[in-house]
């Protein structure tokens, strides 16, 4: 039963996805590939012509990001290499500086505490105060590498390296669950991605050849801007630096605006309205009576962090 479950539920995935993308290719004209379309589309192109008048910004968060993405080398690169000697200097301290305040009031409590990466919380600040985002990303990767070749060594669980999560699916054996309303936010970070990509293409003179989607059925995965490849190949390598990043950058930009919404949310309609139920909350918690306390916090399987 359960067999018969799954394979009708596959086969009529697959059938849904060859029929949808057939569809889109017949009567919109979508590059179709068997389950996946390519849908270019000429209003999203205009839609970035018209936000032009971004440019300025969209180049300034492109370099910030490519700042925080690099660090030193990008700083370096982008506004003191052709300085002299002690400019460099100030500049690589100014930038080292920035970074490292930025990672000690956003990432580093979480990674101080966590049982993964406690016992590289200073290598992991170094690398990002230094080289940002670029090394620090690497060296996670090479943490989480070291736990699970450890724990497969005697014969424990590791954490996951990586996971696929797709909003509104509960995947088996992925801890992570995002609600279906995830794909809202998916589909506005799309937008602002590409269209940021594209606004700095027109900002470096480069040809914006075609703007849109990429859907696998009738689900957008994906969106994307397309410039001239030749032309971006013979770009100063600042231009096509600028052009790569400026999608990445806002992003982040994107995320503290909406985490910056979230806080002024809260604290002006939720926490009024917490405060006057604190007394039910209160009678609720002193009649909980605890019957035992855990010295060990399981950890992907393993009783290891410290509670």
């Amino acid at each position: 039963m359960n067999f018969e479950f799954w394979f009708s539920a596959l086969f009529g995935i697959v059938l849904f996805l060859f029929g949808s993308t057939y569809l889109l290719k017949r009567f919109a004209g979508v590059e179709a590939h068997y389950i996946y379309s390519i849908w270019r589309m000429e209003r999203f192109r205009r839609f970035i012509g018209r936000t032009y008048f971004l440019h300025r910004f969209v180049n300034l968060i492109a370099k910030l990001g490519l700042i925080l993405g690099f660090g030193v080398l990008a700083s370096d690169y982008l506004f003191a290499r052709k300085q002299g000697f002690a400019k460099r200097v100030v500049v690589a301290v100014l930038t080292v500086a920035s970074l490292f305040f930025i990672y000690y009031n956003t990432l580093y409590f979480a990674i101080d505490i966590a049982p993964l990466t406690s016992n590289y919380s200073a290598l992991l600040t170094l690398a990002f105060s230094v080289f940002g985002i670029s090394l620090f990303g690497l060296l996670l990767l090479v943490v989480n590498g070291i736990h699970i070749l450890q724990n497969i060594l005697i014969g424990e669980a590791a954490c996951p390296g990586i996971a696929p999560v797709i909003p509104g699916v509960q995947i088996p054996k992925v801890p992570v669950f995002i609600p279906w309303y995830g794909w809202i936010a998916l589909f506005f970070s799309m937008i602002v991605h590409e269209s940021a990509h594209g606004i700095q293409i027109l900002r470096e003179r480069l040809t914006l050849k075609s703007a849109g989607l990429l859907l696998i059925g009738l689900l957008p995965i994906g969106a994307f801007v397309e410039p001239d490849e030749e032309e971006l190949k013979k770009a100063e390598p600042k231009k096509s630096m600028c052009v790569y990043s400026a999608g990445p950058a806002a992003n982040l930009l994107f995320m503290v605006v909406f985490w910056l919404i979230g806080f002024w949310f809260f604290n002006t309609f939720y926490q009024p309205v917490a405060e006057k139920y604190e007394s039910v909350y209160l009678d609720l918690v002193e009649k909980v009576q605890i019957e035992s306390v855990s010295e060990r916090i399981p950890y992907c399987g393993n009783p290891k962090a410290p509670a």
